[in-house]
């Protein structure tokens, strides 16, 4: 969502090094986001801990604040609460979108799965095992990359799709 603010401050491009010895507010929840969909291990899965736990966020947290720090400016993140009204027809959209890609990744799995067990020889059984993930919508950083130091704040939102992977384990007869 966003609001719009060009046509009342006027825009100037300005280096990091400009910020030494500010304090800078920084949307949350919109940093929060943009590490979770950038920030991957090298398969593509979300950064996660030892018992599984997604933690691309505070990677990219910790990260962007030592960067900060280290340039001489002290990073302030705001949490401005619950979004506006007008946010959860959006909020709702990527729900759909999400359960639209979940179904479509189940059903290209049991067909995969059909077509192996084909080729086999073997009747496939009952899931006895199921794991999923998601890519959320990327972000395309202003140097072309969908990483970076952090540093460079100025983002791209690319097409507004979600990729569900789905891992189906079947027991065969």
């Amino acid at each position: 969502m966003g609001v719009n603010l060009g046509e009342i401050v006027s825009k100037k491009k300005i280096d990091i090094s400009d910020l030494k010895g500010k304090s800078v507010a920084i949307d949350a929840y919109n940093a929060l986001y943009q590490f979770l969909a950038i920030i991957r291990q090298r398969d593509g899965t979300s950064l996660k801990n030892s018992k599984g736990e997604i933690t691309s966020h505070l990677s990219g947290l910790f990260y962007r604040s030592v960067n900060f720090i280290e340039q001489g400016i002290s990073p302030i993140y705001v949490f401005d609460g619950n979004p506006p009204e007008l946010k959860f027809q959006t909020i709702e959209k990527r729900k759909e979108i999400k359960e639209e890609a979940r179904k479509l990744a189940i059903e290209d799995a049991k067909k995969k799965a059909s077509e192996i067990a084909t080729l086999l020889g073997v009747r496939i059984g009952n899931a006895s095992g199921f794991t999923e993930e998601y890519d959320v919508p990327k972000f395309l950083l202003s140097d072309g990359s969908t990483t970076g130091s952090g540093a460079n704040m100025e983002i791209v939102v690319r097409e507004n799709k979600i990729e569900a992977r789905v891992n189906v384990l079947y027991d065969i007869k």
